[in-house]
């Protein structure tokens, strides 16, 4: 379908030849608006197309076509993601922020929105999201899918002790690990049917055997077939997320790149930091950090899940960011804070976020990006950029 039309350019146009799109699940409609530079005048093409891979590519070849300089597109769902995929190097595409657009009522048709888009990005009216490269959006994938891995062998995790309190044993309120190596030999002797608890003790490996007394009374429960089959069942769960898990780990070492992988050992030299939350920063943020004009840009353009906590805090205090201890893996432990900066904690408890480590800025000196870590004796910076 295709639909033209010819107007006069009201505003000043900064791009000749530009196309606006509004991106369905099925359905993307394409408005290019080609600027008369004789009379002033702006002919509209409006066209329908399909969201399957020809279809992309019949799209691309009409922009070609139409000698497309700029597209811009809004960011819907993940639906946007295979448009630019295939319109990337072969124009200048821009995902825009749909609050940037919807603030003018009365245009609610798929055409009227494509045409909209378009005459806003020909005035220059538009601002380009941050979108990185396709290396970095690979990387940014898998540290996501790990995240989301942990997420579910924690619940695993809760599962399996629940399961345990059902049967009345009560191994968490003696053992600070349940799944560790002695826990989990005594959960493997549960299910294969071991009843006595003093050879269920004997299985407390290191330290705990100091508590072998304690343990005797909480291995005493009443375990029945239904509880072996969940723990069996669970424990398999579990041991198939661990694996899942290592696997995303070994894919990112090996498709991150040398400058990635030094920022990563810089992050992590930093008390409370782990490897893991700092690929996930870095994966969201990348490595150029000139791209970001303050802090609170940085604190945005993290994972979604850290953006809330960012803005639940920003609002009080701009200048304090709590990124890392938001990511949904909890790898970043609070312990050293809640032991050292007790009344600081409180202060953010009582806000409802944490702050990066032990207590962290992200802070703008200049033209550098600073990372300031508290400690006992004064605090530690790292230079982001």
């Amino acid at each position: 379908m295709s639909k033209k039309k010819s107007s006069v350019a009201g505003l000043g146009a900064l791009y000749a030849r530009v196309c606006g799109m509004d991106v369905h699940k099925n359905s993307v409609v394409a408005c290019v608006r080609i600027l008369n530079a004789k009379d002033g005048t702006v002919q509209s093409t409006l066209r329908r197309f399909g969201t399957m891979t020809a279809d992309l590519l019949e799209l691309r070849q009409w922009l070609r076509e139409q000698q497309v300089t700029h597209a811009a597109m809004e960011s819907t769902g993940v639906y946007w993601q295979p448009v630019f995929n295939l319109l990337e190097g072969h124009l200048e595409v821009w995902v825009v922020n749909a609050q940037h657009i919807k603030k003018v009522p009365g245009r609610k048709t798929d055409m009227k929105d494509a045409e909209w888009i378009a005459q806003l990005m020909q005035c220059g009216l538009l601002k380009p999201s941050f979108v990185p490269e396709r290396e970095q959006r690979e990387l940014r994938d898998l540290t996501r899918q790990q995240s989301k891995l942990v997420q579910q062998r924690n619940a695993v995790d809760n599962r399996i002790q629940k399961v345990l309190e059902t049967a009345n044993i009560k191994l968490g309120s003696v053992a600070s690990d349940v799944l560790g190596v002695s826990g989990r030999r005594m959960i493997e002797a549960l299910i294969a049917g071991e009843k006595d608890t003093s050879v269920l003790a004997d299985l407390a490996q290191k330290k705990l055997r100091e508590k072998i007394p304690q343990l005797q009374r909480a291995l005493e429960g009443e375990v029945s077939e239904h509880h072996r089959f969940l723990l069996r069942q669970l424990l398999d769960q579990y041991d198939f997320l661990e694996k899942e898990i290592a696997r995303v780990s070994e894919r990112v070492g090996a498709v991150a790149p040398s400058s990635f992988r030094a920022a990563v050992e810089q992050l992590d030299a930093i008390a409370g930091v782990g490897e893991r939350g700092a690929r996930a920063l870095l994966a969201e943020t990348g490595t150029d950090m000139s791209r970001f004009p303050s802090h609170k840009h940085v604190g945005c353009a993290t994972h979604p899940i850290i953006r809330n906590a960012y803005a639940t805090l920003a609002a009080k205090n701009p200048i304090k960011c709590s990124t890392w201890r938001s990511q949904p893996d909890g790898e970043q432990s609070t312990g050293s804070f809640r032991r050292i900066f007790p009344s600081t904690r409180r202060f953010f408890l009582s806000r409802r976020a944490t702050p990066l480590a032990s207590s962290s800025w992200i802070k703008r000196d200049g033209d550098r990006l600073l990372l300031l870590t508290k400690y006992h004796h004064g605090f530690h910076t790292i230079r982001l950029h």
